[in-house]
């Protein structure tokens, strides 16, 4: 079963279990693995995912969720959130680190999010915009392989184009919502992500698709 169709006690458990899988071999060795260390993180994104997914709050913000946040997971992250202030990083955060490798920031993971979006909500028929993939790419100065990675991996991580959409947003409302955050967001893709350098000239894919919209 895909994740974004789990539910956030589902996740919850599978948290816990790499948890005691992450004690265990902490336990039999000084360091534990890279790979069981991003699992135990990337479960517990999941799970706050689902805690602030639209499915959680049926009744909007003000009213109680579906599924409380889970304690334990709330202590350890305000225990991260305490060493950073100390002005340090726990081991298994560094045990995540690369070198070498840049990183996609918050503000360029949430503008991607947005190009994903738009698409998603456009395959859902809530913008009426046959060629998404297209506008989106030119948006962004980016190719259909690469929006394809960004739509695999925000589903990966639970994440519903609805869940960017706040809820005093009218139902009408929504596709020039979505619209207007993608092309701001593409702009500043732009400025300040992994392409933001001058060309003379721009990608011949690009610029087809721009003369298709003309």
């Amino acid at each position: 079963m895909p994740v974004q169709d789990l539910s956030l006690p589902q996740l919850y458990k599978a948290f816990e279990e790499t948890r005691a899988e992450y004690i265990a071999e902490n336990g039999r060795r000084s360091t534990v693995s890279r790979a069981l260390t991003e699992k135990l993180y990337s479960r517990a994104y999941l799970v706050m995912t689902a805690y602030c997914s639209r499915d959680n709050w049926p009744n909007g913000i003000e009213a109680q969720p579906k599924h409380p946040f889970p304690p334990l997971l709330a202590t350890l992250v305000r225990m991260q959130i305490r060493l950073i202030i100390g002005g340090d990083i726990s081991g298994p955060i560094r045990n995540l680190m690369r070198r070498g490798k840049p990183a996609t920031n918050p503000i360029e993971h949430l503008d991607q999010g947005w190009a994903v979006a738009y698409v998603f909500a456009a395959e859902a028929g809530v913008i009426k915009d046959k060629k998404a993939t297209a506008t989106v790419t030119v948006a962004f100065n980016i190719t259909p392989r690469t929006l394809q990675r960004w739509k695999k991996e925000q589903t990966s991580h639970s994440v519903h184009w609805r869940d960017l959409v706040p809820d005093n947003v009218q139902e009408d409302k929504v596709g020039e919502f979505l619209e207007s955050r993608m092309r701001e967001a593409g702009a500043r893709y732009l400025q300040k992500g992994p392409l933001a350098t001058t060309r003379k000239k721009p990608d011949p894919y690009i610029a087809a698709l721009r003369r298709e919209h003309r």
